[in-house]
């Protein structure tokens, strides 16, 4: 049997013996008839085969839809596939997070999914940061920001979290009187003034794009970490119904 491996656990139930050891849970389930989490989290308190069952029956009964997650679990989500990343290309690692079925086109995910991704290639550009930690903060400081705030409060939440996650890296707060704060506010004033050029509708894989890609270019030039770069060609915009078309910086028309 394996050792118990923490970080790669998502089952909330931390207190189960199992916790962390992937064989011990899997024959554990196996002789009990039911499924782990990880293989079935929108269990409902129920994770026997039977509920299982009915769950695929009623989602394939309204189509086909794909599993409805809580905002928490999308969180839990995004953080164990990011720190599973090893690019140093912050938009290379969001695309790859977005193409699971827990990332919607749109969504308050986001305001945590690119802060996530923006650390995690920090620290593969060998940025000295304790990837969990930062997770960790980042995703209890996003968890409170609204949907929508592009259009209801005048910020983009892909901003606020690539600028949150910059906070964390550096320990910024409210008192501090270094650069760093300087530095956060230069940063998301910069980008929200490109978005305010293009304008709406609001598209949360755009708003990453730019705001993952000017921050790679951010920390180069002020701190000296060497994140990748590439031509940035969004593949998500069939799903998008306001996509702008050859307006967005990111069409495959341009």
């Amino acid at each position: 049997m394996q050792g118990p491996d923490i970080t790669e656990c998502m089952c909330p139930k931390v207190s189960c013996p199992n916790h962390g050891m992937c064989c011990d849970c899997v024959t554990k389930h196996r002789l009990t008839d039911s499924l782990p989490y990880c293989l079935f989290p929108d269990n409902g308190g129920d994770k026997s085969n039977e509920n299982h069952y009915r769950v695929l029956k009623k989602r394939f009964e309204k189509g086909g839809q794909v599993m409805e997650y809580t905002l928490e679990q999308k969180y839990e989500l995004i953080k164990q596939a990011a720190l599973k990343a090893t690019s140093k290309n912050p938009v290379e690692i969001a695309r790859d997070i977005m193409k699971n079925n827990f990332v919607s086109i749109h969504g308050p995910e986001h305001h945590f999914l690119d802060g996530a991704a923006f650390i995690m290639a920090y620290r593969n550009a060998d940025g000295e940061i304790d990837p969990i930690v930062c997770l960790d903060e980042l995703a209890k400081r996003t968890i409170k920001m609204p949907g929508a705030m592009c259009g209801y409060w005048g910020i983009c939440g892909s901003v606020a979290s690539v600028g949150a996650a910059l906070s964390v890296i550096h320990g910024t707060s409210p008192l501090s009187t270094d650069e760093f704060y300087k530095d956060n506010m230069r940063f998301t004033s910069a980008i929200i003034a490109k978005m305010a050029q293009i304008g709406g509708a609001r598209c949360c894989k755009r708003n990453a794009f730019l705001s993952l890609s000017y921050g790679a270019q951010f920390v180069k030039e002020r701190y000296g970490i060497e994140m990748e770069r590439d031509n940035i060609v969004c593949d998500f915009y069939p799903k998008n119904a306001q996509c702008l078309g050859t307006k967005c910086p990111f069409h495959q028309a341009k």
